[in-house]
């Protein structure tokens, strides 16, 4: 049996496609995402009732591609796809400085395009792959300023970036130190590795994380020409915290010198140490044996080096018996034995008191060499003062013994008789 079916010309209506530019694709699909060939003379047949898409695409320089839904209430369907007319950066990179070997991120960089057929549109740069949007170099790898320039659809726009080398941490005591690094055997990560530069940090980084049993330490030997010196730096520690005395075994911790076992979270901190020549510290990781120690970043950082030479400051008096206090600008008092300060350069404030002289007080500057000062007391006006004894039946004055006190401090004994001495006021 033959059956011969007509066709309903009312359900179907015929298309014909212009585009601007001339030089386009167009490519339409059906509803099931089925291409639809062209007829012989390029215009397209299809279902009046039916949905359509398309794509447009061109390989002219400047436009963009276009996709959407067919109109078929037109009997010709016109595609102009949009022309980039230029683009410009409306919202900078949150990322504009960088270290040689960096990769740019454009992260937070919003890009307005100009278009010559079509009102201005953004690209944020979580969308410039999807886009096409392209940014060079991606690679920094010397330092100085660098033009970076964005692409899109023939159009170009440039900012730029400052590639700076890597701070040195050590910078501050590099003239008066050697600076060793090591690990023992547990560690597996490269040789010369220990520790990392950590750019978010902008400090370096102990590289051991995740290691069990592994050690690795910065060694710093003071160098013995150098001066005796105030050393100082800065160091933060990211592991778990030890909640008893045996846990200091079984978690990670952070030792410098020979100081307590630090763990736990720890923000950045100051240590301070006297570096004399010859002398050396130590910071030490150690991570635990057991897997169960691992926590937070499992590691700790370092930064900011600096050393400041301590000079000696020698304050004499002509009273023996007179006490001195040296404070620093910040008001600190400064200890010292018998006179003798180991002080960095500064300004340093003095007060020298003995009873029975008028209390000298002064300011005293350190620059870069040791310092003697002699801190002349005067004596204080005084008047007689006679004592009155009421002793018991029996006991003579020759007999007794007067103490004198100026608040805890014995200034004056009184013996065999005497009962009349000079003292000043008070």
């Amino acid at each position: 049996i033959s059956v011969t079916l007509e066709e309903n010309s009312s359900a179907w209506k015929t298309i014909t496609v212009s585009t601007d530019p001339e030089n386009t694709t167009v490519k339409i699909y059906d509803a099931a995402k089925n291409p639809v060939k062209p007829e012989s003379d390029g215009s397209y047949k299809l279902l009046a009732d039916g949905e359509y898409t398309y794509t447009a695409t061109t390989t002219e320089t400047g436009y963009e591609d276009a996709a959407g839904d067919v109109d078929l209430t037109a009997e010709t369907f016109h595609i102009a796809l949009a022309q980039v007319a230029g683009i410009e950066i409306t919202t900078p990179a949150t990322k504009l400085s960088y270290y040689p070997g960096d990769t740019l991120k454009t992260d937070g960089l919003v890009l307005t395009v100009h278009y010559k057929n079509a009102a201005d549109a953004p690209i944020k740069a979580k969308d410039f792959e999807t886009k096409g949007v392209t940014a060079k170099p991606t690679l920094l790898s010397e330092a100085g300023t660098v033009d970076v320039t964005l692409s899109y659809k023939g159009a170009t726009a440039t900012y730029q970036v400052t590639v700076e080398e890597r701070p040195d941490v050590f910078a501050g005591i590099r003239k008066y130190a050697t600076i060793s690094f090591g690990s023992n055997d547990k560690f597996t990560g490269a040789e010369d590795e220990e520790f990392v530069f950590d750019d978010d940090n902008d400090a370096l980084q102990s590289n051991s994380a995740g290691q069990q049993s592994s050690q690795v330490w910065v060694t710093i030997t003071w160098n013995a020409d150098a001066p005796e010196a105030k050393l100082d730096l800065q160091y933060k520690l990211s592991t778990k915290k030890a909640t008893s005395s045996t846990d200091y075994y079984i978690y990670d911790y952070l030792q410098i010198g020979n100081g307590k076992r630090l763990n736990g979270t720890l923000d950045w901190t100051t240590y301070t140490q006297t570096m004399t020549p010859g002398s050396s510290l130590t910071l030490k990781y150690v991570r635990s044996s057991a897997s169960y120690g691992d926590f937070g970043s499992d590691c700790f950082w370092v930064k900011d080096f600096t050393a400041a030479p301590l000079y000696t400051l020698t304050l004499t008096t002509n009273v023996d018996t007179a006490t001195i206090v040296l404070t620093d600008e910040a008001g600190n008092t400064i200890t010292g034995a018998n006179g003798v300060y180991s002080v960095t350069p500064g300004t340093y404030h003095y007060k020298a008191t003995a009873f029975g002289y008028v209390s000298a007080e002064g300011n005293i500057t350190v620059a870069n060499s040791n310092v003697e000062e002699t801190i002349t007391l005067t004596e204080a006006d005084t008047s007689d003062v006679t004592f009155s004894l009421g002793l018991p039946e029996g006991l003579s004055a020759e007999q007794a013994e007067i103490t004198i006190q100026s608040g805890t401090q014995t200034v004056k004994t009184l013996k065999n008789g005497e009962l009349t001495t000079k003292l000043p006021a008070g």
